[in-house]
């Protein structure tokens, strides 16, 4: 009987954890689907991005402190985000699909990545570099790498604090 009875007190105390986790994620719901959206850019690879982490997610013990539960949903985000476009790219070089549909789509994965992730989502270059896996003074090359790919963006140096500059974008009247 006493086994039978801490058998239901771990299942309860696992089912509590997932349930919490799926709290915590619809009271940040907003903040980790742009994130998801800014990434992925597709309502139906965000729908699965989102049922993949919640998976993640829930064989992990939640501990309930904000800035390590936070950090643990971020990259999971990232890291499933990462491998779904590389599936996708995989899926679109075997159709041939053309990938001038999005101005960023025709970046490698890595500069466009950090791009979105440094100046869309606005995340600190330390975190790009934790989330990605890639050195820190790394981050300014991809940078660099996905504006000159871009085009239409001007660098201008020094505004708002950044390292990079803001970007504006030049528009051409034609």
């Amino acid at each position: 009987m006493a086994t039978t009875n801490s058998g239901w007190t771990q299942a309860a105390v696992e089912t509590s954890s997932a349930n919490l986790w799926h709290y915590y994620l619809l009271e940040h719901l907003e903040e980790f689907a742009s994130m998801a959206w800014y990434l992925l850019a597709n309502s139906g690879l965000v729908e699965e991005l989102f049922l993949r982490a919640i998976v993640l997610l829930d064989a992990i013990p939640f501990n309930g402190l904000e800035p390590s539960a936070s950090q643990q949903v971020r990259s999971i985000i990232v890291s499933e985000a990462v491998a779904m476009i590389a599936e996708a790219r995989r899926k679109e070089m075997a159709e041939n699909w053309n990938a001038q549909l999005f101005p960023l789509s025709g970046l490698p994965d890595l500069p466009r990545l950090v791009f979105v992730l440094r100046f869309i989502i606005r995340s600190p270059e330390a975190e790009v570099a934790r989330l990605l896996g890639v050195e820190l003074n790394e981050i300014q090359y991809l940078v660099s790498t996905a504006v000159q790919s871009i085009g239409g963006f001007q660098l201008c140096a020094g505004e708002a604090g950044f390292g990079y500059g803001v970007f504006r974008t030049i528009v051409s009247r034609s």
